[in-house]
């Protein structure tokens, strides 16, 4: 017969073993589980990447739509006062000369950029 101290407690019973076994297949399954959620973000991450490059493209497209349709229409308002090869050329000499301008500051930010010494 069994006494109150005889009394067998199951997990003094396991071997040490079978524990360890149970404790690798528990870290594995968080492990998979941790990689399995990781992969669902960075898919909702890409997915969101995605729509935002669509958005920039649209508003460059436009962007780029409406400052044509900008220039056409100085061309058209200047033809009365110079004639229509004189306004493409006045408007189109402008519009290189904002280019250069542009293309200008970039090179000299760029210079300035790369003689900085770093840390």
């Amino acid at each position: 017969m069994h006494g109150p101290d005889d009394s067998i407690d199951p997990l003094q019973d396991e071997p040490i073993k079978d524990v360890l076994t149970r404790l690798i297949a528990s870290g594995k399954s968080y492990a998979q589980a941790e990689i399995d959620r990781q992969k669902i973000w960075v898919r909702e991450i890409s997915l969101q990447f995605g729509i935002i490059a669509g958005l920039i493209a649209l508003a460059a497209f436009l962007t780029l739509a409406s400052t044509v349709g900008l220039i056409v229409g100085i061309i058209i308002a200047l033809i009365p006062a110079m004639g229509a090869w004189g306004a493409t050329a006045v408007v189109v000499g402008g519009v290189l000369i904002v280019v250069f301008l542009l293309l200008m500051s970039a090179r000299n930010r760029f210079r300035r950029l790369i003689s900085e010494e770093r840390p």
